[in-house]
């Protein structure tokens, strides 16, 4: 999916992660959140203007349905599901705005380690334990691109809390190895 395309269906995300980002007028790329299995991409654009607010990457192997915005609207409908789409639009909605808030008013340092937080718990709700050990899916760059930090910024962040011990990387992604630790950074 890629922002500005027809929003024509929506898929299902089986398998795999994401990340779901946008082009700003102004050049910035912001990294907006990371889905995960059984997470909708591309509901928000059903609901809009009829076109795609955001982009969709891969993170790893992914697998997904598609369904179209026809057929999606009239499940929605038969099974009574509006309800239930707006609260998950809505949760996803709230992610944002916590994300927003932190740029304007926390500290860098607290901005880190809070979004990695956020992705931990994330983690932990869909691999069904806790997330120490978990790869999250994102690199330094992408960090940087969620909370409107410079990269030399997070980097520096980043490598205190590695040396620290809190966090890790496996092939350029960060791993949370101590989740206690990181929540006593927020």
């Amino acid at each position: 999916m890629a922002q500005g395309d027809p929003a024509d269906h929506v898929l299902l995300l089986t398998h795999g992660r994401v990340k779901i980002w946008r082009d700003e007028d102004d050049g910035k790329r912001i990294l907006l959140a990371v889905r995960w299995p059984l997470d909708l991409l591309g509901a928000r654009g059903m609901l809009g203007a009829g076109v795609r607010t955001a982009s969709v990457e891969a993170l790893d192997a992914c697998e997904a349905r598609q369904i179209s915005a026809d057929r999606f609207r009239a499940l929605v409908d038969r099974l009574g599901l509006r309800g239930v789409l707006f609260q998950y639009l809505a949760a996803h909605l709230q992610e944002s705005e916590d994300l927003r808030a932190d740029r304007t008013a926390v500290p860098a340092r607290r901005q880190v380690a809070r979004f990695l937080v956020r992705l931990a718990e994330t983690a932990s709700l869909h691999a069904g334990r806790d997330a120490t050990g978990l790869g999250l899916g994102i690199r330094q760059n992408d960090i940087a691109a969620a909370l409107g930090l410079v990269r030399q910024t997070v980097g520096q962040e980043l490598k205190a809390l590695h040396h620290d011990g809190i966090i890790d990387y496996d092939r350029g992604m960060i791993v949370v190895r101590d989740r206690e630790r990181l929540l006593s950074r927020i």
